[in-house]
């Protein structure tokens, strides 16, 4: 998780961008808009900060193809 990044709060969100806020209860991916900045309670991770196998265990796929991975090491996480 370490080389997940996190928008600093106050940040600015670039508009058209894809993120996901990992702080919220059911995080989802979302395009944001131009008046959109990063607030306390978010942690945004911006999806062209981060490769795909990553992002797509964080968007909640768990297909070893698509993450990069064996099967045992998706079940161990």
């Amino acid at each position: 998780m370490k080389q997940i990044p996190i928008v600093p709060e106050g940040t600015r969100l670039k508009q058209g961008a894809t993120y996901l806020d990992l702080h919220a209860e059911h995080p989802q991916s979302f395009t944001a808009r131009a008046n959109m900045v990063a607030g306390p309670d978010n942690w945004y991770v911006p999806k062209t900060d981060v490769t795909y196998p990553p992002w797509n265990y964080l968007i909640g796929v768990r297909e070893p193809a698509r993450l990069d991975a064996t099967q045992e090491a998706i079940d161990e996480q």
